[in-house]
């Protein structure tokens, strides 16, 4: 006889459609499904013979939220593949790119996504009378981040101007001494915002799971690394199938992953957990204040990692910038041939780590491709997560434990489109 049941349709404030099942027996073990209901997207199916130069500008479509992600991961698998090596401006201006990628679904995920649970709303809507302030704020850094990625990539969604070996246009340095005065003065805003989320002390789920993260000797995890747990695991970005193993599940349109045969996670948890110590000075200084312990443990404090994460991305766009300007700004390609090979690639998007691989032939084109992403990384995590969330649900009412466990899957910040993947034969 099950204690309880919980039949979640669908998954509220995330992006795409999922279902989350829960039940609960007498001295069983609870089922959990975390049931990917999105129509399946079959990029890497339809990529195949598409031209190498095509490549970052399809992928990117996979997502209207972390396309810049999907670009500038499809760029690097690219040129790994034919052995381009761009020049130093075009990797500055790619993790500007990818900078702005972050901050601008950090912010949505925060404040419109995360923090009406906090607060008692249903939505950002019902947030209004009491919290106008931070809604405003809310907006002024999602469109500071949109901004940020309109002036590298030529627009704030699918971007243009990156391409295979370089950029077809660049800003102009009084675009970006005016993109960094506007960074500098979101700092304020960005520590308010790290304020705020610091506050909300429950709920918590302490539970000891490995965490990964694209770990670089010098940079924070951004554009490029080997593949790092918190346990000590490291392998190179293009030995990814050495570490993370995929498996199918009868009720998901998504491939769910395992490191070492268990669960992990990846995003903002995984990357302070794996490089605190590469966090800028400013965030760290806002990490020690609002009292966050690293590594962290509890899921639910994604969302404090989220909001330390965006003030770091301004610390370090910031220095960029400055880098940049000192430097003669042009459009710049460098030149290449085309090669069969094949090329992988992890770089750090908004939800964690993002992996992409192609194959070619020597015309160039596409003979197969594999893309992993940060959400089909967590699924099995956020199952395992449920099961040991099960004794609370009990103690709680039918609705608060539904919202107690949309709150868990939503500390995660999953992107259900990015994910899908796969498709059930029969």
């Amino acid at each position: 006889m099950a204690l309880a049941k919980f039949d979640i349709h669908h998954i509220a404030r995330v992006e795409g459609h999922g279902d989350l099942f829960v039940e609960l027996k007498e001295g069983k073990e609870p089922r959990v499904e975390m049931r990917i209901t999105e129509g399946t997207r079959l990029f890497e199916a339809f990529l195949r013979d598409h031209g190498h130069n095509e490549v970052s500008h399809i992928m990117s479509r996979i997502c209207g939220i972390c396309s810049h992600s999907h670009a500038i991961a499809a760029l690097r698998a690219v040129e790994a593949a034919m052995q381009i090596e761009p020049h130093l401006q075009t990797h500055q201006l790619r993790k500007l790119q990818l900078i702005g990628d972050n901050l601008a679904s950090h912010a949505l995920h925060i404040n419109f996504l995360a923090l009406p649970d906090y607060v008692g709303a249903r939505n950002v809507i019902e947030m209004l009378p009491k919290y106008q302030e931070e809604v405003q704020r809310a907006l002024r850094l999602k469109k500071l981040a949109n901004d940020l990625m309109e002036l590298i990539g030529g627009r704030h969604t699918h971007a243009l101007c990156a391409v295979v070996g370089g950029y077809t246009h660049v800003p102009t340095s009084s675009q970006l001494q005016s993109m960094r005065k506007r960074l500098q003065e979101a700092i304020p805003d960005a520590e308010a915002q790290i304020e705020l989320m610091g506050m909300f002390a429950e709920p918590k789920l302490v539970r000891r799971s490995q965490y990964l993260a694209v770990k670089h000797a010098k940079d924070y995890p951004l554009y490029e690394g080997d593949l790092v747990t918190d346990k000590g695991l490291r392998v190179p970005e293009s030995e990814y199938t050495s570490l993370i193993k995929e498996r199918n599940v009868p009720y998901a349109h998504a491939k769910f992953s395992e490191v070492e045969g268990k669960p992990f996670v990846v995003g903002s948890l995984g990357r302070l957990n794996v490089a605190k110590d590469q966090l800028s000075d400013n965030a760290k200084r806002m990490t020690k204040k609002v009292g966050l312990k690293l590594p962290s443990y509890d899921i639910f404090q994604m969302n404090l990692g989220q909001a330390i994460e965006y003030l770091h991305y301004l610390d370090q766009s910031i220095e960029i910038i400055d880098d940049l300007l000192t430097q003669n700004l042009h459009a710049d390609i460098v030149d290449y041939k085309t090669r069969s090979g094949s090329g992988a690639v992890a770089v750090e998007a908004p939800r964690g780590v993002l992996v992409h691989e192609y194959r070619f032939n020597a015309r160039g084109r596409v003979l197969a491709a594999d893309v992993i992403t940060p959400t089909a990384m967590n699924y099995s995590n956020i199952e395992a997560d449920v099961r040991s969330l099960s004794p609370v649900l009990q103690e709680l009412s039918k609705d608060e434990a539904e919202l107690r466990l949309n709150m868990l899957i939503r500390a995660y910040d999953p992107c259900i489109s990015c994910s899908v993947h796969f498709v059930r034969t029969a």
